[in-house]
């Protein structure tokens, strides 16, 4: 797992999201969707891909293809409004205004493992990827999620549960649960995360 700094390997991360997410799972964005998500050059991409607010990371088969990417995620920061990605959807009130007050959190989401990697521990190195980032900027983190097995994988490392839902989508059948872990809850996930990788070693 490694930090994406070359625009070309980004593109690649942002092709995989698009493989995955419409291609396979066949989600579509709205057009009117409140982050400007998009399709262009078979690449998924939105605001806080163009204003350079995502840090993106990912892993590559260095047996097969150098350039190969197979998972690729990212960590975002708040946009010139102070907003993550999910408070621009019509959140509950009371987060609205936690995470007003709160000017040092930043959101993961965008993750994605090619189809013949899922029984692998690459999603465990990934999502450490994003926390030792934030544990290192002494930053909240916060996701959602409606999909059961990233929701059991945040139960299994420790990454604190809300009491909030959120709809992406007033057609979405499922509500995604949010997650917020405080600065001094990052370490203990990041333990976590390490030992699932090793258990995961082949």
């Amino acid at each position: 797992i490694k930090k994406l700094t070359d625009p070309q390997q980004i593109a690649s991360a942002q092709r995989l999201i698009l493989s995955v997410y419409c291609n396979e799972l066949n989600w579509h964005p709205k057009p009117d969707n409140p982050s400007n998500l998009t399709i262009e050059n078979d690449r998924l991409i939105d605001d806080y891909d163009r204003d350079s607010l995502s840090i993106w990371y990912g892993a590559f088969d260095q047996e097969k293809d150098s350039a190969s990417i197979v998972a690729a995620g990212r960590v975002l920061h708040p946009d010139k409004n102070g907003l993550l990605e999910l408070a621009r959807y019509n959140i509950p009130s009371g987060l609205k205004q936690a995470l007003k007050k709160n000017s040092r959190i930043v959101e993961i989401n965008r993750s994605a493992v090619k189809k013949e990697y899922r029984q692998s521990n690459i999603w465990a190195s990934l999502l450490h990827a994003g926390f030792k980032y934030g544990f290192q900027q002494e930053f909240d983190i916060m996701a959602s999620t409606a999909i059961k097995k990233v929701q059991a994988m945040h139960q299994a490392i420790g990454f604190p549960s809300t009491s909030y839902t959120v709809n992406y989508d007033n057609s979405d059948k499922i509500k995604s649960q949010v997650y917020w872990a405080k600065y001094e809850d990052l370490e203990g996930v990041i333990k976590k995360l390490e030992e699932i990788k090793l258990k995961n070693l082949p």
